[in-house]
């Protein structure tokens, strides 16, 4: 069962027939009836700790999606999968927006907790950053490489963030909506070669977002990834790309960006509702060129226009 359609802001708690073969509710909570699967943590429950029972395996997609009441998640010993969109999915606010921690036992071999930040166990994956989790700044562990879906949405404390060289891939919403003001994506290295991927709304709605650095290694980037940064200005996103969707709509404070030889696909509008000011194209890219800081697409490579 996918609790999205049983999302309520006002729900308090679910009751389930004793008759019933399939689910079952404990304390108000919702799971399936042999209690390995948590379905849906209502949005009204009171209470600022949660423990989920040893029993649970598994943790289901918006789960705990609107309670304002949780500050700590204590896993069970036994979860093996913790979607990434447990405590947020798509809204901005209309996550867990109290939520300060997570903590897992030692003895779950499948996550592990560090400052309260949540990870799969090898640290390999970060899957959520809780939304008041308090600290300005985050420096990104070496070990990671993925950054999943919705994983810092929510949080209106980080300010600046590292992403280590080792990241490849950050997933559809994983910053969209904080406050965050400066993003470094290559760990302060001005030579990484490892791509990274930018996903869908990665970055949508980052209203003080102002500067990216280390972007040279961003190779794609996905539907909205930087939409509405109305006060993104500076970025070395560009020197590396390869393929370039609708990514900037209502960018409209950036200054510059450089495009290499590598580009060969330019969403038609990829900065629509923006503004850059200027665009450079290197002079070896065959599909397209820049002139006095406008930017064309190559239709006649004899005429070169």
């Amino acid at each position: 069962m996918h609790c999205g359609g049983i999302y309520y802001k006002s729900l308090k708690k679910v009751v389930v027939s004793k008759e019933n073969k399939y689910y079952k509710s404990v304390n108000g909570v919702l799971y399936n009836k042999k209690g390995t699967e948590l379905v849906h943590y209502p949005a009204k429950n009171g209470g600022s700790t949660y423990k989920i029972p040893s029993s649970v395996k598994y943790v289901d997609s918006v789960a705990f999606k609107g309670n304002k009441n949780i500050k700590t998640v204590i896993l069970g010993k036994n979860v093996k999968k913790f979607a990434d969109s447990a405590f947020n999915h798509g809204i901005v606010g209309e996550g867990c927006t109290e939520l300060e921690k997570i903590i897992v036992p030692k003895e779950n071999k499948y996550y592990k907790s560090v400052k309260g930040v949540l990870y799969n166990k090898k640290g390999t994956k970060l899957v959520v950053y809780p939304a008041k989790k308090s600290g300005s700044t985050y420096k990104l562990p070496s070990t990671v490489n993925y950054i999943g879906c919705w994983a810092f949405m929510g949080n209106e404390s980080l300010k600046n963030i590292t992403i280590d060289e080792n990241v490849t891939k950050i997933d559809e919403g994983a910053f969209k909506g904080t406050k965050i003001e400066n993003v470094e994506l290559s760990g302060g290295k001005a030579d990484a070669g490892k791509k990274l991927k930018l996903m869908m709304d990665a970055f949508a709605q980052c209203s003080n977002l102002k500067e990216i650095t280390g972007g040279y290694r961003v190779s794609e980037t996905g539907w909205m990834t930087f939409g509405l940064c109305k006060n993104l200005q500076n970025m070395d996103i560009g020197k590396g790309l390869e393929k370039l969707d609708y990514s900037f709509g209502g960018c409209v404070s950036l200054n510059k960006i450089c495009l290499s030889d590598k580009l060969k696909d330019i969403n038609g509008d990829a900065f629509v509702d923006g503004g850059c000011k200027e665009f450079y194209v290197e002079d070896t890219n065959k599909k397209y060129k820049s002139i006095d800081g406008c930017l064309y697409e190559i239709t006649d490579s004899t005429k070169g226009t």
